[in-house]
């Protein structure tokens, strides 16, 4: 892997989304908006806000690195012609998913921190936190499998709000990416202890989601884009007095 491609997959990356900066301020101003709503309500809806609130920034957090992934999706087998590895590819983009994740997570944090005042902000740092660690390779996932805008902003939409939906303590909530975000921030709320080493557990379970969702991110776009040495284009042989035939140097080629 070379540093210096990988710098530049990050830089490519960067000032695209720079070029986008309007479209990720209006993700992040939709489960802000959204939490805004239920903390303006007062009474158990203020305290609950924090819930969803945070889990609804994992729509920013992923669909950044998506929509990416997605832009690139025709541009990506001609850099690996290149000489880039899809590797340098998908790591570039988490990198920049990551930095960019902190940032909407810091502003996320800032703004349900100082409106809703939980009694144990550093729990709400932390659901925050693996919000961003496992919502950059979620969405790196679902545009290696799904390279049209439409159905994958549909899949993150669904697994986002049955995130939401799912209660924490039920038996499929670790079958969800952002398993141990509801336990910290029930933690963070005063609904659960902020210092219980059952939040081991839920913590381990979400790391392993976004190890998973990375791994197939990078295992399927190697297949997609990936050109092995054996299938690059063979020289073309040029006879005296005729025309170049592909199908001839293809043969002496592989011989």
């Amino acid at each position: 892997m070379s540093g210096a491609r990988l710098a530049a997959v990050v830089g490519t990356q960067v000032r695209d989304l720079v070029r986008r900066r309007l479209a990720l301020v209006l993700l992040t101003a939709i489960p802000l908006a959204y939490y805004g709503v239920l903390a303006a309500g007062g009474g158990h809806n203020a305290g609950y806000a924090i819930v969803p609130g945070t889990l609804g920034m994992a729509w920013p957090v992923a669909g950044g690195p998506m929509f990416a992934v997605l832009a690139a999706y025709r541009v990506d087998p001609l850099l690996v012609l290149a000489g880039y590895r899809p590797s340098e590819l998908v790591l570039g983009r988490l990198v920049t998913g990551i930095a960019v994740g902190c940032l909407i997570g810091a502003v996320a944090f800032t703004v349900m921190a100082g409106i809703s005042r939980p009694p144990h902000p550093g729990m709400l740092a932390v659901a925050m936190a693996l919000i961003v660690v496992g919502g950059v390779p979620l969405g790196l996932a679902i545009a290696a499998l799904l390279p049209r805008d439409l159905e994958a902003t549909l899949v993150l939409i669904l697994v986002d709000g049955m995130e939401m939906a799912v209660p924490k303590l039920s038996t499929i909530a670790p079958a969800f990416p952002f398993f141990a975000s509801g336990h910290f921030l029930a933690a963070a709320g005063g609904t659960g202890p902020p210092t219980d080493v059952s939040l081991l557990g839920p913590t381990l379970v979400s790391l392993g989601w976004a190890a998973g969702l990375l791994a197939l991110a990078l295992q399927v776009w190697w297949r997609r884009v990936g050109v092995a040495p054996w299938a690059r284009p063979a020289p073309t042989v040029m006879r005296r007095g005729s025309d170049p035939d592909p199908q001839v140097g293809a043969a002496e080629g592989g011989s």
